[in-house]
């Protein structure tokens, strides 16, 4: 089933009149409102799971050297939700601490070497201690945003 057939699906449990809404875009009146509750019924249902498979991925990727802040992007993990677990290849898992640790004990340290500790800055970057040093590879294993629903033929995951 599909968002628009979802969204029929809706009017015809409400028992509003009518066999719309014929598309999810551009509605007025009472089929906006069915859209609009339905892509929010999505959302809520879907982000109130931490425990679905369907949502879990691993990647790995290399990090820059000698940086110490990453955006989710540079690392491969755009769409990641929740983050379980990062390690370095070959490694232990990476202890996380607060941003306002890391703040106030490790943000001028220019150390180098294999990370052992990082930290999600609030506008969702990540970053590590000490500062990653050449050939340093991450493995990742975190929580997928699940995509919105937007245009009539969206399937929702679940």
């Amino acid at each position: 089933m599909n968002f628009l057939e979802l969204c029929k699906e809706v009017r015809r449990e409400s028992a509003a009149a009518s066999d719309g809404p014929s598309t999810v875009s551009g509605q007025v009146g009472i089929y906006a409102k069915m859209v609009a509750w339905t892509k929010l019924s999505y959302r809520m249902i879907v982000d109130s799971h931490r425990d679905w498979a369907f949502l879990w991925n691993r990647v790995s990727a290399p990090i820059i050297a000698e940086k110490q802040e990453h955006t989710r992007a540079e690392l491969g993990i755009a769409d990641a939700k929740l983050i379980w677990m990062i390690r370095v290849i070959g490694g232990q898992p990476l202890r996380k601490i607060t941003w306002e640790a890391y703040r106030s004990s490790r943000e001028d340290r220019t150390d180098v070497g294999v990370p052992t500790e990082y930290a999600e800055l609030p506008n969702g970057a990540l970053v590590f201690y000490p500062w990653p040093s050449a050939g340093t590879q991450l493995k990742f294993e975190y929580q997928r945003i699940a995509p919105d629903l937007t245009v009539d033929g969206d399937v929702p995951l679940i």
